[in-house]
């Protein structure tokens, strides 16, 4: 029974093959949602490294940060625009903890991420929460959860302001809207 089961989902995948969602090229059996190829091929920050980053400096003089990383640089049209654009709107959760792992193994890394208490995602407000069907952001965190041991809490933050999309706002606009 098991081997007919191997063959029948062999069968599948040779006439549904998934696809990477950064390239579109096919996925290997056992190999997704990102293809190896784009995974490496993305531009990375390195910003696990070095602590005075460039996210770091965003929060300057707005809140209290200790420390910030990034795992990819972000260009418009770029692939890792495509996985995030799956992520939020084509009900994709399997990128953000994909991509969750990947950060996750970078902070392992890392010297300077071996301190940290908790993942503590940052909420949707229940209503796009209902829309969306998930939070993107735990899912990351759920991620980097996975690969580092360190414990995600759910329950610390809550939103109760339901803000507008941010899709065609400015940098300083997003701050203002938050």
């Amino acid at each position: 029974m098991a081997i007919l089961k191997t063959y029948l989902e062999d069968l599948w995948f040779l006439l549904f093959p998934d696809v990477c969602e950064a390239c579109g090229s096919t996925l290997m059996k056992n190999e997704g949602p990102i293809c190896i190829k784009c995974l490496y091929e993305i531009p990375r920050t390195d910003y696990c490294k070095d602590l005075s980053n460039d996210i770091l400096l965003m929060f300057t003089g707005r809140i209290k940060v200790e420390k910030a990383t990034a795992l990819f640089h972000f260009h418009k049209g770029s692939r890792f625009r495509k996985l995030l654009h799956s992520l939020k709107y084509k009900k994709k959760p399997e990128i953000g903890i994909a991509l969750g792992k990947e950060l996750g193994a970078e902070m392992l890394s890392s010297k300077n991420f071996k301190d940290i208490d908790y993942i503590i995602p940052v909420p949707l407000h229940p209503k796009r929460q209902k829309q969306r069907g998930y939070n993107q952001s735990e899912m990351i965190g759920e991620g980097i959860s996975k690969v580092t041991d360190i414990p995600m809490l759910t329950d610390v933050l809550i939103r109760n302001v339901e803000t507008v999309t941010q899709t065609k706002m400015t940098r300083e606009e997003r701050w203002k809207n938050v």
